[in-house]
């Protein structure tokens, strides 16, 4: 026989939002849910107890308890894994230190298994797939923040003629369509998505001259020519599946770190893949006889551009910030300059 637990709360049945002031009454292993008129329920099987005040039923029911559940209710009927994340949440140094061994262990995989995984993957994942992905990405892009280009049809053609040859003389394998766009909200940018196409916007074409242009696009290329894109979503997206594998769903100190962890490795995995086009770009450049030295020209007028757009008074500021790329998504300017100039050299 069990003691008999008592708990206040709100009940509310399956797909309704309307709540019953009731009593979660817990003996003799039945679970039952007590208004002032009666019991309006029994026999209920629980699913699950997640946080410290949700009860979920077998049945789509739910209750809510006015205070924190009871230790030994939670002892009963959270699962497993549910008690060792509330145990690690309850701070002290012992725990801190387990739980820094944990998130080491997670590193080390995610760098020993997800990183080769996702390599192995890309090179079997379908092309077709990969340019659904990228035409869904930029439709998505296109009706959020994307308008027509006002450069002329004849100019954005014959840029387009250029980046071909460009891409004929490298003779890279994959050779998406370019697109022109205007836009309000992402200023000199242009973007690579999986497979294609290539967005590159007006103010870019506007802010560079010709060969700059074209040392922009071939930084691109790389990005399609190497499948990046598409590597940075198969890890992770294995990231997050493994994350939720280890610390479930409830919103927690633990699934906090996590989430971080995630956006930190995501980072980290955009500015290597940055490094590598801006590397692969210079073979393509010189492929084409075109100086290298464009693209370094390209990124420090795109910088400064991004700055000035910012308040006048924190335009320095914003460049002193471009020197370092450890949470950005791409190298930071004095590294990034560093490795082109060496190539170059």
């Amino acid at each position: 026989m069990t003691n008999r637990i008592k708990i206040r709360g709100q009940f509310f049945e399956a797909l309704s939002s309307q709540r019953h002031e009731c009593s979660l009454i817990h003996e003799n292993d039945e679970i039952t849910i007590e208004t002032r008129e009666g019991i309006i329920a029994r026999d209920l099987r629980i699913d699950s107890v997640q946080g410290e005040d949700n009860v979920y039923f077998v049945c789509g029911r739910y209750f809510k308890s006015d205070q924190p559940l009871p230790q030994e209710f939670c002892g009963e009927f959270q699962s497993k894994a549910r008690k060792i994340i509330s145990w690690l949440e309850e701070f002290s140094p012992g725990k801190a230190v387990i739980l820094s061994l944990i998130l080491l262990g997670f590193v080390l995989f995610y760098r020993v298994v997800l990183s080769s995984a996702g390599e192995t993957i890309a090179l079997i994942f379908p092309d077709h797939w990969e340019r659904e992905i990228g035409e869904h990405s930029y439709r998505g892009l296109r009706r959020i923040a994307l308008s027509e280009s006002a450069l002329t049809a004849r100019r954005q053609d014959y840029l387009r003629e250029r980046a071909q040859e460009m891409a004929e003389r490298a003779e890279l394998a994959r050779r998406p369509q370019i697109l022109f766009h205007d836009t309000d909200l992402l200023g000199a940018n242009a973007f690579a998505f999986p497979g294609g196409p290539i967005v590159i916007m007006d103010d870019l074409v506007e802010l560079l001259d010709e060969d700059e242009f074209l040392a922009i696009v071939a930084h691109e290329y790389s990005h399609i020519e190497d499948r990046h894109s598409l590597k940075q979503i198969i890890e992770l997206i294995g990231v997050s599946v493994l994350a939720h594998i280890l610390f479930g769903v409830d919103d927690s100190l633990i699934e906090e770190m996590t989430a971080v962890a995630i956006d930190v490795w995501g980072f980290r995995n955009s500015r290597d893949f940055e490094k590598k086009a801006d590397l692969k770009a210079i073979g393509i450049l010189k492929a084409n006889d075109i100086d290298p030295a464009n693209l370094v020209e390209a990124i420090g007028k795109l910088m400064e551009y991004g700055c000035k757009k910012t308040d006048a008074g924190s335009s320095r500021k914003c460049l002193s910030k471009a020197k370092t790329g450890w949470l950005s998504t791409h190298p930071g300017d004095d590294e990034r300059f560093g490795y082109l100039s060496e190539r170059i050299e």
